[in-house]
């Protein structure tokens, strides 16, 4: 017979306790108010906080029997509560190893008489049989209408038995009148970039308000004034808001509640992670341009630059294998007919060689793995001396590689003209960069066309000065980075330029 010892002092309940209008219990407090602990063996730790799961803010309660020695009852109580009619009893609860049949018995129990299951294991009744209707990494919510026990004082109990692997979790324990304003539920994150998202949810019952609590890289308290951001939102039938003004490549914790005009629901939590910022190269018009490397023996002899897809976007140009929602880009004038572009990659990339501009690009040829290397690689000696051509890397699959880094060479075994000796018939400067509020530009040949975009490849200038010299009125632009495209004798280059 198993010896069975009292191992944890019990809060002693006097007859002049006073019971509670409702019991509603986070277990974000160790130990939660009014609760008591019970265990038959020593070595048994009991229902303990933990932040390993939890169905709302930070933690839960729950029981671990990995290191005991022989089996235990454990028991979790509740303050006293006098029922009214029309009272529900409600918890989330979660298992964890259940598949592999270590359990023994779990459960929610009530009684109406002592708080001691203990001593007095014939005061308690089950309720319903947690471990027969096991939430395997779910949590699941548990309700009942309290009715039967209305007008009595009751104590409720969660007992665990057991003494191998089985872990129950426990969360957001409520005993007491529904609410009349419901929970709104199953927020989603859509349309998220690096500075905003659009967040939906489902209503509770038929509110048309709801309130909005953020921060970012923590958890916080809702209510408290802890938060980043907040706001009101109303409207039917879209519930929505969007988050502007966003952090790149950071978590963000929302709370969110119904307010049904004068009440309000309890706060419900949710999370999304924003992605890296875009890079710079994320567009065409912000490729990067690379020069040439001549008389290079091969690819481990050449200069690689380094570059990354993480935070990259689609830039709607169709893939010819794969999916292109993630391309960067890059440039050259071709100094050279024989020029190698080769990638070297973590993931399985692709790269694509276009020759045009970036309004008219061609597609000319692309490659996703070469055996010389075994990279993609793009290797021709038709290159026209003096053409510009536009490169574009992508991840072949539509998700995120483990890795978005990698290297771009471009080299040629041959000598290499001069960028310069190439272009000198459509040679131009501009100054001054940064700019205050007007950039100049002088050419050999008239200027055909000026063209500026902003960082989002938005057009916001463009001018036709057709002549040697030229002015860009940049004073109402806002401050930040912009690429300036200007042709001459029908060659196009691209320029970045700081607004101050």
């Amino acid at each position: 017979m198993k010896k069975i010892t009292l191992m944890i002092a019990l809060a002693i309940f006097s007859f002049c306790w006073q019971s509670n209008a409702q019991i509603s219990e986070d277990f974000e407090v160790d130990p939660p108010s009014g609760w008591t602990f019970m265990q038959t063996e020593g070595d048994d730790p009991g229902f303990v906080q933990t932040s390993s799961r939890a169905n709302s803010g930070t933690y839960s309660f729950y029981h671990n029997d990995d290191n005991i020695a022989t089996e235990s009852t454990s028991w979790m109580i509740s303050p006293s509560y006098t029922v009214s009619t029309g009272d529900v009893l409600e918890f989330y609860y979660n298992h964890n190893y259940t598949s592999i049949g270590y359990g023994v018995e779990e459960g929610i129990w009530i009684s109406t008489t002592s708080a001691d299951p203990i001593n007095n294991p014939g005061d308690f009744t089950l309720l319903y049989d947690l471990l027969a209707n096991a939430s395997e990494d779910v949590w699941t919510l548990y309700s009942q209408s309290l009715d039967a026990y209305a007008g009595q004082t009751v104590y409720f109990a969660f007992k665990y038995v057991g003494d191998w692997e089985d872990e129950l979790y426990i969360d957001d324990f409520f005993a007491g009148a529904p609410p009349t304003c419901l929970e709104p539920s199953a927020m989603t994150a859509n349309n998220i970039t690096s500075t905003s998202a659009d967040l939906s949810w489902t209503l509770g019952d038929a509110e048309s308000m709801w309130n909005l609590e953020w921060k970012a890289g923590a958890d916080f308290n809702p209510g408290a004034g802890e938060e980043d951001g907040s706001d009101s939102v109303s409207g039917s039938p879209e519930y929505n808001s969007q988050l502007t003004g966003l952090t790149a490549n950071t978590e963000y914790y929302v709370y969110y509640q119904a307010d049904c005009g004068g009440e309000t629901s309890d706060w419900v939590a949710f999370t999304f992670t924003t992605p890296a910022a875009p890079p710079a190269n994320d567009e065409c018009l912000g490729a990067i341009e690379l020069t040439v490397e001549g008389e290079i023996a091969d690819l481990p002899s050449a200069t690689q630059i380094p570059g990354t897809i993480a935070g990259a976007t689609d830039s709607g140009i169709a893939a010819p294998t794969g999916t292109a929602n993630d391309d960067v880009w890059y440039s050259f004038t071709a100094t050279a007919t024989d020029i190698n572009i080769d990638v070297t990659d973590d993931f399985d990339g692709v790269i694509q060689l276009f020759s045009g501009d970036c309004n008219n690009l061609t597609s000319i040829e692309y490659d996703d793995y070469d055996s010389t290397y075994g990279n993609p690689r793009i290797s021709r000696t038709d290159f026209v001396v003096g053409q510009t051509y536009y490169v574009r890397v992508y991840y072949y699959y539509s998700g995120t590689p483990t890795s978005s880094d990698f290297t771009i060479a471009l080299w040629s075994t041959s000598e290499v003209l001069s960028v310069g000796d190439v272009e000198e018939n459509s040679q131009f400067t501009y100054f001054p960069n940064p700019v205050n509020d007007k950039l100049t530009l002088n050419a050999q040949s008239n200027i055909q066309n000026v063209a500026v975009y902003n960082m989002l490849g938005q057009e916001v200038i463009n001018a036709s000065p057709n002549t040697l010299d030229a002015e860009v009125d940049m004073v109402n632009l806002n401050s930040g980075a912009y690429f300036v495209k200007v042709t001459i004798d029908n060659a196009t280059k691209t320029i970045r330029v700081i607004k101050n």
